[in-house]
């Protein structure tokens, strides 16, 4: 099942998802890590796993999944069960760049 979740926010809250996801970012040196979890057979429609890798404030690595917050920040974009499900081109790293930063190119992503 499919879920906008963006819509289900004010935008005061969602300034708030905004800050504490670039506080995660700059842990991560805003590097995320995508993961195809699902592709339509005609490629048009994906499902897409996000996460952050970051070293916490006792020394151990950490990996946690931006999947909430990238739902909560973007508006084409919706939660499901496999992750992010996005339409068309998987862009997210690009427009989650530019809703938190103005720069599309801010965020850098590597594919796994």
């Amino acid at each position: 099942m499919k879920e906008n979740i963006y819509k289900k926010i004010t935008e005061e809250e969602r300034e708030k998802v905004k800050e504490e996801l670039r506080a995660l970012l700059k842990k991560a040196n805003n590097t995320i890590y995508q993961a195809l979890a699902f592709a339509s057979p005609s490629g048009m429609s994906r499902h897409v796993k996000n996460f952050i890798s970051y070293v916490d404030e006792n020394g151990k690595s950490s990996v946690m999944s931006i999947d909430w917050y990238i739902c909560r920040i973007l508006s084409d974009v919706m939660s499901s069960e496999h992750g992010v499900f996005t339409k068309g081109s998987c862009n997210i790293a690009y427009n989650l760049g530019i809703a938190l930063n103005g720069n599309g190119y801010s965020i850098q992503n590597f594919w796994v």
